[in-house]
């Protein structure tokens, strides 16, 4: 496992530092002069879901005033059961329910593809090498084209 050093001063004089945000699974070591005249007693520290008590026990992190866990973004996206996967320029969708609004996004967000699923697996010409996003009602898949 990997070990985080934060120099000194890298917050030095964020008077108004009101909170903060890390995406470390292990707490950073830290110095107090790293907060160097920043009030962390009033400020809260957002931290990954599951590592709350490791930030509470680890000096310094445990002096911020509220330490709150947050879910990841995507972890709701690997965790779907919707699939996706492209060969020749072809984007295969499965685990779909027909009736269900079908998009595909570009990964600089722009509408690509919409559509309504007629049965349980969709196949979407896609001739643009690239990161896709794929939208099925509520569930997401991350896909790439080649």
């Amino acid at each position: 496992m990997k070990k985080v050093y934060f120099s000194t001063c890298v917050f030095f004089f964020c008077s108004a530092l009101s909170w903060g945000q890390t995406w470390n699974l292990t707490s950073p070591v830290i110095v107090p002069s790293s907060f160097y005249s920043a009030n962390i007693s009033a400020a809260a520290l957002h931290v990954p879901a599951g590592t709350k008590a490791l930030y509470q026990a680890a000096d310094v992190w445990k002096d911020f005033g509220a330490i709150v866990e947050y879910t990841v973004g995507n972890e709701n996206i690997s965790s779907q059961t919707l699939k996706a996967y492209a060969s020749n320029g072809i984007l295969h969708i499965s685990s779909l329910r027909p009736g269900v609004a079908l998009r595909i996004y570009d990964f600089a967000g722009r509408l690509v593809y919409t559509g309504i699923a007629t049965a349980a697996e969709e196949y979407i010409p896609l001739h643009t090498r690239g990161f896709y996003i794929v939208a099925a009602g509520e569930q997401r898949v991350k896909t790439v084209v080649n």
